[in-house]
């Protein structure tokens, strides 16, 4: 596995988002938590991306902040922003400066991106500025499918491991659930590193 090096991960997705030319429609994920949503209410999308899902929630009146590390996708999300919705670069390893506080918080393919240092920092902010629910998916470990080689810092784990992780920090399990169901794989997501339908982990946590 390669390790992380925030220089080359931000290098890896910036060229990966300025080589993207539009956004996909909002991912499945999206829906199966807008239904735990109030309307009205606040909510932040942890590692945005290219802003499907953000521009989604916004659409739903809920009022948004998504954070990335990439200033090329922040860049290029501003000009989605609304009244009720706005795009910040924010360096993961320091989500602690960030002194705002929400309701919901919504973390898609943000885990198996970055180290666990980084995944425990933004699990002890959550614990502090999230008042409502969490909203995390992500890849987990496979033993069905032989271990990959990335072209960039991928990390594994299992469902037990994060599940731990979220109980040390004192957050309730709401919905726990593991499949290859929740995002099947389409040649238009251009992504290198994925032939099949990924093992995902979908886990809703709340204090």
């Amino acid at each position: 596995m390669k390790s992380y090096e925030l220089s080359e991960n931000s290098e890896y997705w910036d060229n990966y988002y300025n080589n993207k030319k539009s956004i996909l429609p909002n991912s499945d994920f999206s829906k199966f938590a807008l239904t735990y949503i109030k309307t009205n209410s606040s909510l932040i999308d942890i590692g945005c991306g290219d802003a499907r899902d953000s521009v989604f929630f916004a659409k739903n009146n809920i009022k948004t902040l998504g954070i990335d590390f990439s200033q090329v996708t922040i860049t290029k999300n501003k000009k989605y922003e609304t009244d009720i919705l706005k795009f910040k670069k924010q360096n993961l390893m320091d989500i602690e400066k960030l002194t705002k506080s929400f309701e919901y918080a919504y973390c898609r393919f943000m885990l198996h991106a970055i180290n666990y240092e980084i995944q425990e920092q933004i699990f002890q902010w959550m614990s502090k500025s999230i008042s409502d629910k969490i909203f995390i998916e992500t890849r987990i470990t496979d033993s069905k499918i032989d271990p990959q080689k990335y072209s960039h810092y991928r990390r594994n784990f299992t469902q037990g491991e994060v599940v731990k992780s979220l109980e040390k920090h004192n957050f309730r399990i709401i919905y726990s659930q593991a499949s290859r169901d929740f995002s099947r794989y389409k040649k238009s997501y251009i992504v290198k590193d994925l032939t099949h339908d990924p093992l995902l982990l979908r886990i809703i946590i709340q204090k």
